[in-house]
């Protein structure tokens, strides 16, 4: 009876009950009498950190915010390699951030897991029941607008390597364009070159073949 008290476990709770019923069960010589009175005492001093759990969790301790993850910053195009190297070393940075958010929340399940084992223990049934609702919701939603985050910062990565893989590819184009062109220009140079050395060599032969007077 005195547990029931003390945990409120099919009528009101009331520690002061609790403690004499205990207290002359333990005078009986009931051996585990001072073990459920100590946790009786235990959950009484305790009960703002299960009221936390059962009303108040907000999953701070694995927050995406806790993390800090730097949100990288994606230009219109980038046009310089520097510029585009820059940008992959945020986004690779920002994915092993999140890959830390993303393990820390895992970690946190089940309910069993969040809630410290000590504390655990001085929760009656309702409590706990009450708790693993709370925590398991509030998971669902820090999970959910990490996601929404990630989401945004993995469409605008998109759209920029979008727009630099086209600046690239145009560039790539007019720099073929141009090197077809300047070997154009190469070979009609040469081509020149080779008729005026052949029409020199022509008039060296000729004026060789000419007889002197």
């Amino acid at each position: 009876m005195g547990e029931m008290y003390g945990f409120g476990e099919g009528t009101a709770e009331d520690a002061g009950k609790a403690a004499y019923w205990l207290g002359k069960a333990a005078a009986a010589g009931n051996q585990e009498a001072p073990r459920s009175l100590a946790l009786v005492q235990e959950r009484a001093a305790r009960k703002t950190e299960i009221a936390y759990y059962v009303a108040h969790f907000d999953g701070a301790a694995v927050a995406y915010a806790k993390y800090a993850c730097a949100r990288p910053a994606f230009p219109a195009v980038s046009t310089k390699n520097a510029d585009i190297e820059a940008v992959n070393a945020a986004v690779r940075a920002w994915r092993d951030c999140y890959g830390r958010f993303a393990d820390g929340l895992n970690g946190a399940m089940p309910v069993t897991k969040t809630i410290p084992p000590g504390l655990l223990k001085l929760m009656n049934n309702e409590e706990f029941v009450s708790a693993g609702a709370l925590i398991s919701a509030t998971y669902s939603r820090i999970g959910a607008d990490a996601r929404r985050v990630a989401e945004q910062i993995l469409a605008e990565n998109e759209a920029w390597k979008g727009a630099t893989d086209a600046y690239v590819a145009k560039n790539n184009q007019q720099l073929q364009a141009k090197l077809g062109t300047d070997a154009l220009l190469y070979q009609r140079n040469q081509r020149e070159l080779e008729e005026g050395r052949q029409a020199s060599t022509a008039r060296e032969n000729a004026m060789k073949k000419t007889p002197s007077k």
